[in-house]
């Protein structure tokens, strides 16, 4: 069983190919370079291309495949003069946010007016707030830089929709010192050839790395592909290791489900859909000499999110989330029996 405590990422350590502000409109008249990028705008939504080739003049990216490719949507900032319907959104770059309009004839009402106006993480720094259920979305590739201050070892996500996952490690001393790309293709649930020939194709929506090379000061670069499509990741963390002990056959894992579900008298239902989280319990067994330790691990990780990683081996033992119950039974001379209940982030 293993814990990974996580590097807090900040605007400084990141790097990322989803941009928060738009740049400017495109301009027909305007020569952009490759790689240059321009937004189309459409009432308070930008939604940001990138020139594929030099020389780039008089092609609308909207209708110009050729010469550009979309990238991501972002938002423009508020504005008191802009009407705002519902669901649209502003964006308040400073704090990353993008306040969501409640509803329709959203007119100089401050983004701070809970009445009209709901917070959501910016499309850049949804995979990194402590939900789930918020995803960052780019087109056809994202990719995510963090420079790191000290030592990490694992890379983590969750929710994740992509066909590649490539993941980096280099130094400013040594350049690369890991590069691997994973194929999100899941096998799982394929029991026989029928299967394999006419089941859907499904892909894993978690990933979990550890044991990558511990460096001091390392840059980790993460790319989600699938080209033609959207990509997108609910939960990025990245962070070092620490053994808790050895897990136990026989742990439990669940989903709890928030959505509500309201029943009239003849027995008919109204299902309002929520989101849900995944739960576990493990047990572990702890040598004595690692016991006193291990509560203090703990107690500094009071309602804190981590990634737990019952075994490395089924991805489906890891959660990302807080311990709601840790108990130690002091049962054989050199052993302990640990219990850990843990609560999933939604």
């Amino acid at each position: 069983m293993k814990m990974v405590r996580p590097f807090k990422v900040t605007d400084a350590a990141l790097t990322s190919s989803v941009p928060e502000t738009a740049p400017a409109a495109w301009a027909g008249g305007t020569v952009y370079g490759a790689g240059d990028r321009a937004s189309i705008v459409t009432g308070p939504q930008a939604v940001v291309h990138e020139s594929l080739a030099a020389g780039n003049v008089g092609n609308d990216p909207a209708s110009s495949p050729d010469w550009w490719r979309e990238v991501a949507t972002t938002w423009l900032a508020w504005d008191g003069g802009t009407t705002y319907a519902k669901d649209h959104r502003a964006l308040d770059a400073a704090d990353h946010l993008e306040y969501v309009s409640l509803q329709d004839g959203n007119l100089n009402h401050p983004l701070s007016d809970p009445a009209w106006w709901y917070p959501l993480p910016s499309n850049r720094w949804a995979m990194f707030d402590q939900v789930n259920g918020t995803v960052t979305r780019a087109r056809d590739s994202l990719t995510v830089s963090i420079d790191l201050a000290g030592r990490v070892d694992s890379v983590s996500l969750f929710n994740l929709s992509a066909a590649t996952v490539r993941i980096m490690v280099a130094t400013v001393e040594d350049g690369v010192i890991h590069d691997e790309t994973i194929n999100m293709a899941s096998d799982s649930g394929i029991t026989d050839w029928f299967a394999y020939f006419f089941e859907e194709i499904i892909r894993r929506r978690d990933l979990i790395r550890v044991n990558l090379p511990f460096y001091a000061n390392p840059t980790v670069t993460v790319t989600l592909s699938d080209p033609g499509s959207e990509v997108s990741c609910g939960t990025m963390v990245v962070g070092a290791t620490r053994d808790l002990g050895d897990i136990q056959f026989g742990a439990r894992l669940g989903i709890r489900d928030f959505s509500k579900k309201d029943a009239d008298d003849f027995g008919n239902y109204k299902l309002v859909p929520r989101s849900n989280s995944r739960n576990g319990r493990f047990t572990i067994w702890v040598p004595k000499a690692q016991t006193d330790a291990l509560m203090a691990l703990m107690s500094d990780y009071v309602a804190t999110p981590v990634v737990w990683i019952g075994a490395e081996s089924r991805t489906v033992t890891a959660l990302y989330g807080f311990f709601s119950e840790f108990n130690v039974e002091i049962s054989y001379p050199t052993e302990d029996i640990c219990t850990l209940d843990i609560e999933g982030l939604t």
